[in-house]
């Protein structure tokens, strides 16, 4: 079994959600299992994906979705893509869900990534039956350190880049 250590970046005191950043060099490399230490948690999926087969993709969201991911926001080429995979993946572990234990998802591709991270901090919220268990934030980077480290930098300040981006 496929397990990768989480970087903690910082807490949200705002919204009382530890965030992390999980690093891979290709969607192949997803953990079957990650790791998040709250039972929920909201996912920013940051990938470009327009030269991966969706079969890769949908895995790696299935494992994403089995680790207790409840709300997926996308960002990168082919955002839309992965955002209907993640639909899918949601609708093969849960098919008949209700507006209570849906799985939330978005799509960012059109915006910013410093938009779209926004979003992800300060909007993407869970269904209601995983208000009270989704205690965590966690972006994942797909074969991007650029960006990786970009992202690292906004997360250690969040209400800062949160500021930022208002003002």
């Amino acid at each position: 079994m496929k397990t990768v250590k989480l970087e903690r970046i910082a807490k949200d005191t705002i919204w009382e959600r530890e965030l992390f950043l999980l690093e891979l060099p290709s969607v192949a490399d997803f953990p079957e299992i990650v790791d998040v230490p709250s039972d929920h948690f909201a996912c920013f999926f940051v990938f470009d994906a327009d030269r991966v087969a969706s079969e890769s993709i949908r895995d790696a969201a299935l494992n994403l979705l089995r680790s207790g991911a409840v709300s997926v926001s996308t960002w990168g080429s082919d955002a839309k893509r992965v955002h209907d995979l993640v639909d899918d993946a949601a609708l093969i572990l849960n098919p008949f869900p209700t507006a209570n234990s849906v799985v939330i998802t978005t799509c960012h591709g059109k915006e910013s990534l410093d938009r779209a991270l926004w979003f992800f901090l300060n909007s993407s919220w869970p269904a209601n039956n995983y208000r009270n268990s989704c205690r965590s934030g966690l972006v994942v980077v797909v074969d991007s350190p650029f960006r990786a480290d970009k992202i690292r930098e906004d997360l250690k300040k969040p209400w800062e880049f949160t500021q930022k981006q208002m003002g």
